[in-house]
């Protein structure tokens, strides 16, 4: 009897672990449907905040479950809001309220609103009018007459070097007699020097858009490019090369940030084509 009755707890406390532990996630499921359906709308209400919190402490969700779920639903949100990479004055100011009202931590709602300045960025550039091109005036450049600063980045000029030589080829070849004292050498061939070659920096520095002009300021090395002096621009995801009428090289920029390169590329592109 004593052995039959530790076998029906054991089993008892195997079915009530189970239990509990589908019970939490189900709880959990119910969670994150409810938070789901509040922020749909763009929006929390104080009533679907209470409900929600009210949900949280009556089922005993913890708080790190109910972090993961928040972040999950939030980010599902932000997605959506930024999958054409544009984002609207109304869209950041739902995408705030909502951070703020679940509670999220000051870094993660920094975070969120600088991807939102980037994307708001992206939107203005390609709607508003020429004329109302943002202007950011941080350069320090010595700007010229009517000339506007429109943005600036951290960049690298570079350069296509000889980074490596190498002795290759060469080849004793093979010694075929003839006669006494003659012989044939067969696949000699004398060696080489060949260079490998790429692009490295060889300047770091700032690069700047204005109205007027491209221009790199750099620790070595500085180009000014005035507009009507540029021949032609190729644009990179990380970087661009232009050619100049009064050089014989073309410049080539790195940025360190693909954005930096985006942002760049439609400031160019909105000036040459207004």
């Amino acid at each position: 009897m004593k052995e039959e009755t530790k076998k029906r707890s054991f089993f008892a406390k195997v079915t009530n672990l189970f239990s509990d532990r589908r019970l939490k996630r189900e709880n959990v499921e119910r969670l994150h449907t409810l938070l789901t359906s509040a922020v749909s709308d763009g929006k929390i209400t104080d009533e679907e905040m209470f409900e929600i919190n009210n949900f949280q402490k009556e089922n005993e969700i913890g708080a790190e479950d109910f972090v993961k779920i928040r972040d999950t639903v939030f980010n599902s949100v932000a997605s959506n809001y930024m999958s054409d990479r544009r984002i609207t004055e109304a869209e950041e100011d739902s995408l705030i309220n909502m951070a703020s009202r679940l509670g999220m931590s000051g870094p993660s709602i920094q975070a969120v609103k600088d991807h939102l300045a980037y994307f708001k960025l992206l939107d203005q550039l390609e709607n508003v009018p020429f004329d109302q091109l943002p202007v950011t005036g941080r350069s320090g450049i010595v700007l010229q007459k009517n000339e506007l600063d429109y943005v600036s980045f951290d960049a690298n000029m570079i350069e296509e070097r000889v980074v490596r030589n190498q002795y290759v080829g060469g080849s004793r070849g093979v010694s075929i007699r003839l006669m006494k004292g003659v012989s044939y050498r067969v696949g000699q061939s004398r060696g080489h020097i060949q260079s490998e070659r790429a692009f490295v920096p060889v300047s770091s520095g700032q690069f700047v858009v204005t109205n007027q002009r491209l221009v790199f300021t750099g620790d070595r090395k500085s180009v000014n490019a005035p507009l009507a002096k540029i021949m032609n621009i190729d644009l990179f995801a990380d970087g661009l090369r232009f050619s100049l009428t009064n050089r014989q090289k073309p410049v080539n920029i790195q940025f360190f940030t693909e954005q930096s390169a985006e942002v760049v590329a439609m400031y160019i592109s909105r000036i040459l084509n207004q």
